[in-house]
């Protein structure tokens, strides 16, 4: 399992460059894959999460999640 956290948070001017208005967010399956450790993300994705607040927001809601679930023996593992 891999564990990540998001702990950079940007200024409201860094926020405000590179976050336009017409700027789509992550989708919310690719954030997931991305907490589970089981996608990557784009550049360009990777850098909407570095400056988006709301992204970070929810990286860190699935990794609070992924951390609350019991350990799993691998063999048990489909």
């Amino acid at each position: 399992m891999v564990c990540r956290s998001v702990a950079y948070v940007p200024t409201a001017r860094q926020s405000n460059i590179c976050m336009r208005e017409d700027k789509d967010h992550v989708p919310a399956m690719s954030l997931w894959g991305y907490s589970s450790g089981t996608e990557n993300l784009s550049d360009e994705n990777l850098e909407h999460l570095l400056f988006c607040i709301e992204c970070q927001t929810l990286v860190n809601q699935f990794m609070d999640v992924i951390n609350g679930l019991p350990p799993m023996n691998p063999s048990q593992a489909a």
